[in-house]
């Protein structure tokens, strides 16, 4: 894990507003939009397994302590083809973090139907076996 400071830009919007009259006489316009930076922390790494092996497409979660014992989500990702990811992170003096990975699910897809109270049965599978509905 690795982190550099940086200046991020924390995002605005402004309504613009076209009338006939405007689009009629100009073809250009000039929309100014007001922006404030701040300093974040730019947190980085890469997932490996156990072998020093990238883990392509991974899932990241990063938690925050809230009182030692608990912790609040701050943000989520998934790691690029290489297994790399990064959060951008207001710094907090003496906060503590932890980064949560998983492997991305992988595999056929099965698509089920619902007419009534219970999905109906689709290929070998039946969700319904255990349904009070088939009582």
């Amino acid at each position: 894990m690795k982190n550099s400071n940086l200046q991020n830009v924390l995002g605005n919007s402004i309504d613009v507003k076209l009338t006939d009259n405007i689009t009629r006489n100009y073809s250009e316009i000039r929309a100014d939009i007001p922006v404030s930076q701040y300093r974040s922390i730019r947190l980085w790494g890469q997932v490996r397994d156990s072998a020093g092996n990238p883990i392509p497409y991974a899932l990241l979660k990063l938690v925050k302590s809230t009182n030692g014992n608990d912790y609040c989500g701050i943000a989520h990702t998934t790691a690029d083809c290489q297994g790399f990811y990064q959060f951008d992170l207001c710094p907090d003096d003496g906060a503590e973090y932890k980064i949560l990975a998983s492997k991305s699910n992988a595999g056929a897809e099965l698509t089920m139907h619902n007419s009534g109270n219970c999905p109906t049965s689709q290929a070998s599978y039946d969700p319904c076996s255990d349904c009070p509905c088939n009582d």
